[in-house]
């Protein structure tokens, strides 16, 4: 990661229950795994990390499903550790300590990005927001129509050119640095898939002619 062979991609998917978000977010890193082999990587893999103590099981796996984990899965400079894309930091562990070296790390919840990590206490929400390079909302069609039924909109995150201020209380104002912006709208998944994985996943995180894997474990 610090020779720039690649970057690390977070991608925090976020939508309503039921609406498809863990389905969706299975469908990214089964073809994102399929897809890197034609450019040259072998031996890529999935982790799925349950809700409680979520990295015990990990191997050192290049994709990272993080489906509907709870802020307080992970403490919160575990948060920062795993989400860093230039740090390969060892995080808590219940049994041992585990070197996360992802290239791709997806997670899902029913909050957005900004409400999720507002529940971390004590912590600037931009150290977490501007570690997520894109969001991807579901959102249901008002008139549904067969495999039509949502939008899927993505965005990626970018620092404001001027700083925005949130009230979070009577007294309180939040200040934020980082959000993100629209580049991408779609009712129709298979297109919206490619676009996420060639044109945004597979470059950054997977670029040709670096398809080495190590083992890091």
């Amino acid at each position: 990661m610090r020779n720039n062979e690649f970057k690390l991609s977070v991608v925090y998917i976020q939508g309503n229950s039921g609406i498809g978000k863990s389905h969706l977010a299975q469908e990214i890193v089964e073809k994102l795994c399929d897809e890197s082999e034609q450019s040259g990587y072998n031996g890529v893999s999935i982790y799925s990390a349950s809700s409680s103590n979520p990295f015990d099981e990990y191997k050192g796996e290049e994709i990272i499903l993080l489906d509907d984990l709870r802020p307080e899965s992970m403490e919160r400079a575990d948060w920062l550790k795993v989400l860093d894309p230039m740090n390969r930091s060892r995080i808590s562990a219940r049994y041992r300590n585990k070197v996360i070296a992802a290239r791709v790390i997806v997670l899902t919840n029913t909050e957005t990005a900004e409400s999720f990590f507002k529940n971390i206490k004590n912590e600037d929400l931009d150290q977490y927001v501007r570690r997520i390079n894109l969001n991807v909302g579901i959102t249901e069609k008002q008139f549904p129509r067969f495999e039509y039924d949502n939008y899927y909109n993505l965005s990626e995150t970018k620092k404001l050119d001027e700083p925005k201020k949130e009230r979070v209380s009577a007294n309180e104002f939040l200040e934020r640095r980082y959000g993100f912006q629209a580049i991408f709208s779609s009712d129709d998944k298979e297109i919206f898939l490619n676009k996420l994985i060639f044109d945004e996943l597979l470059p950054k995180s997977f670029p040709k002619n670096k398809g080495v894997i190590r083992d890091v474990s």
